[in-house]
């Protein structure tokens, strides 16, 4: 038996794919978000401090999911406008790994919700 995929398939698969990790490696900027250990004091990780803890209590109030997925896209949107991108480290070399999305908006949720 041989599958097929028509386009419309194979485009949505690559843009569930590319929401999780953009799989570009690159050099971190001053504005980036630096996930994983060690990277504290960056000033992309300060900046990003700052914001979620702007938007705690309003998190904390939220009631229902729905409301908190706005909360965190909302946090996600506001560092990728001053310039950020939230990157992991590469096992397998020296750059970054750009994180997409959906990945991203887990991790913020994740820290609202241990510090709320």
């Amino acid at each position: 038996m041989i599958l097929t995929m028509d386009t419309n398939q194979l485009r949505g698969r690559m843009a569930a794919s590319s929401r999780h990790f953009r799989e570009r490696r690159v050099d971190p900027r001053g504005a980036d978000v630096l996930l994983g250990r060690g990277h504290s004091l960056h000033p992309g990780n300060l900046a990003y401090r700052r914001i979620i803890c702007k938007y705690l209590p309003t998190y904390s109030a939220a009631k229902t999911n729905k409301e908190k997925t706005k909360i965190t896209k909302q946090i996600v949107a506001q560092v990728r406008r001053s310039g950020g991108r939230f990157l992991k480290e590469d096992p397998h070399g020296d750059k970054m790994l750009e994180m997409g999305d959906d990945n991203v908006r887990l991790r913020v949720g994740q820290v609202c919700f241990l510090f709320a």
